[in-house]
């Protein structure tokens, strides 16, 4: 099962919804991570964010992939959310083409 949400407005409200989504999606690993012991894998590329979870032999593997708005670029890396629901401390950068953008 695949889902795709894209952000493709130039504006500071397109990556306001695109961290909002994220956020959202992270903390829904989390828990799949804790109460159903599920892994979930999170490769974050240029221009997308892609979750995969149920990461355990014999459970089918869920996919989601997250749009970054056209205004922002990620870097490229790969977080694991274990089934204590942390992931290990990593900095992930991100560059904004708006102004002001880090």
């Amino acid at each position: 099962m695949t889902t795709r949400q894209a952000f493709s407005h130039h504006s500071p409200r397109a990556e306001q919804a695109f961290w909002h989504t994220l956020n959202s999606n992270w903390q829904e690993a989390q828990y799949a991570a804790k109460y159903r012991n599920q892994r979930t894998s999170i490769a974050f590329h240029q221009h997308e964010v892609v979750f995969k979870s149920g990461l355990k032999e014999g459970q089918p593997t869920k996919l989601h992939q997250l749009d970054y708005p056209s205004t922002l670029v990620g870097p490229e890396h790969e977080v694991d959310i274990y089934a204590d629901s942390h992931a290990d401390p990593q900095r992930l950068q991100f560059r904004s083409k708006l102004k002001n953008g880090n």
